[in-house]
């Protein structure tokens, strides 16, 4: 993607679109497992520590059909 430097995305190539008022500018990967392989390194990271714990579900005593 041809952009100045300060808006440099690695690759040739890459997606805009329009965000409210601004632009999003996307980089548009093309090895997917590398990018799994990268994504592991969060593996242990919780994305949700914080969140609301849901109660059990409780058991249903309505029969499958």
């Amino acid at each position: 993607m041809l952009s100045s430097d300060a808006f440099r995305l690695p690759g040739s190539q890459g997606r805009i679109h329009q965000v409210g008022e601004g632009l999003l500018l996307e980089a548009v990967g093309t090895d997917a497992g590398a990018w799994f392989i990268a994504l592991e390194r969060f593996a242990d990271v919780l994305c949700m520590k914080d969140a609301r714990l849901q109660p059990p579900m409780t058991p249903s005593t309505a029969p499958l059909e």
